[in-house]
């Protein structure tokens, strides 16, 4: 029996074949055709936003207002958004909301970080998770910390840092045994020789890495105490693994040079020391006075940016450092803390990280906190007046967060309205906090956080579908 194979392609979106043959096909009664495979792409869909369709109206601290959106609002970036990035469209949602969020504003805030991505139904997920303000605890007790990497990796006169120990009776806090083997004078320190740092990435909305002067006395003028810092991304976090990060790593940095010169900071990675304020409070802090200065790296409203804090007379100053250079509000940013000089001159207390509570746990079911780490990381609150503290209370008041988008973009998500519907607030968790001693001292709810489910999937990837056709006969 005589055949013939024949390929027909169409870029019509109708199902219409047309072909143009060398030769006419003659197609005789009872002849039959069969069609072995048919492939179908589906037609790409798009989306074009503009300045008014990019619109994100949400709230993440609850309103009175019924809808509660209007809080807080933002963009997306305008532009054609298809099958080649809507993936960056999504990260883009997380970001640009993150980029408006900032503790100082609302303290409801903190710890707070939203998230656009797909489930594990193939449906868009926008959400919120919370973190809670951890302490930077001894690795038994927080195992995002590790104090022994300059031991491990054999650096030259490397040290453990004493991350929570007594340095006198009674008195606990962060310090090294002995003085550095580097720097002094003005000369540049070894980062690498005694350290701790965190190997989870900090927060990328609205948090604190935070360390006080638990003890800080007078040494050689220009001689560094301590320096506190942020790498970035993988290749910052595999130094601080391998003991071989730098000054020339840090994108930002804050140091103490005893308590009788300035204070410096540096906002920009490969940058150089800038001057600020000298410390005002630093002798040794007993649990119950608690007014020596406090040195913050804030994340907020999209970027980071360092703060030192004191008080005298009652009067409290606030000296806020210049925004970091070329921050990444959706890259990983890792901390550490540096300690040059021994816990007679330098002990620091009150230390603890805003950790990304995305990171680790799975979209489906959702979860934000460490709560192995958190139970002994409630840590005594500085008495600055103004300084922003995690605040216990009110985390179980009446909550209801809201999103509103563009029907445009809410259509194009999958989502049936441009309210979003099916909020869910995850269950808080109860946790115990310790005292200084490790000792129980109280409980509180921490929120976890809330999400909305698309109701349509989100198919935008567009491989080709193989369909196979019955014979047909032609009479």
């Amino acid at each position: 029996m005589p055949t013939k194979l024949i390929r027909l392609t169409s870029d019509s979106g109708d199902g219409v074949f047309n072909g143009i043959f060398n030769e006419e096909i003659l197609i005789k009664q009872d002849s039959e055709i069969a069609l072995q495979s048919l492939s179908v792409e589906r037609l790409s869909s798009e989306i074009i936003l503009n300045e008014v369709s990019s619109l994100i109206e949400f709230s993440s601290i609850g309103s009175a207002a019924k809808p509660a959106v209007g809080n807080q609002t933002t963009n997306v970036d305008s532009g054609k958004y298809d099958r080649n990035n809507s993936d960056q469209l999504l990260g883009i949602i997380g970001d640009v909301m993150n980029e408006v969020c900032n503790l100082n504003s609302a303290i409801g805030q903190w710890g707070i970080q939203h998230k656009a991505t797909i489930n594990t139904d193939g449906n868009v997920l926008i959400g919120a998770r919370i973190s809670p303000f951890y302490q930077i605890q001894k690795p038994e007790n927080c195992d995002f910390v590790v104090d022994n990497a300059p031991v491990v990796n054999d650096i030259i006169d490397a040290e453990k840092v004493n991350v929570w120990e007594e340095f006198q009776a009674g008195m606990p806090g962060m310090w090294r045994a002995t003085d550095t083997a580097t720097g002094g004078g003005g000369s540049e320190p070894s980062l690498k020789e005694s350290y701790v740092y965190g190997n989870e990435p900090c927060v990328k909305s609205t948090g604190v890495f935070r360390t006080r002067f638990k003890r800080l006395n007078t040494n050689g003028a220009g001689t560094a105490s301590f320096t506190m810092g942020l790498v970035k991304g993988a290749d910052g976090l595999s130094k601080l693994k391998a003991s071989s990060f730098t000054l020339a790593d840090c994108v930002y940095a804050i140091r103490a040079n005893g308590h009788n010169s300035p204070m410096q900071y540096l906002n920009v990675k490969g940058g150089t020391w800038i001057d600020t304020v000298s410390p005002v409070n630093h002798t040794t802090a007993s649990w119950g006075l608690n007014l020596n200065d406090v040195m913050d790296i804030t994340f907020l409203d999209g970027t980071v940016a360092g703060v030192i804090s004191s008080q005298t007379a009652g009067t409290p100053t606030v000296t806020t450092l210049a925004n970091a250079i070329d921050y990444d509000v959706g890259e990983d940013y890792y901390w550490f803390i540096s300690l040059h000089e021994n816990k007679d001159n330098c002990v620091l207390d009150l230390t603890g990280v805003t950790l990304d509570p995305w990171y680790g746990f799975g979209i489906d079911p959702p979860a934000s906190i460490r709560t192995d780490n958190i139970a002994p990381g409630i840590i005594e609150q500085s008495e600055i007046d103004g300084l922003p503290l995690y605040d216990l209370n009110g985390l179980d008041d009446p909550f209801t967060p809201s999103l509103k988008l563009s029907t445009k973009l809410a259509k194009y998500l999958g989502f049936s309205s441009d309210y979003l519907p099916g909020l869910k607030v995850m269950p808080q968790v109860e946790v115990e906090y310790n005292d200084e001693n490790d000792d129980p001292d109280g409980t509180f709810n921490q929120r976890i956080g809330y999400q909305w489910i698309a109701t349509e999937g989100f198919d935008n990837q567009y491989d080709s579908d193989t369909y196979i056709v019955d014979t047909q006969t032609f009479t």
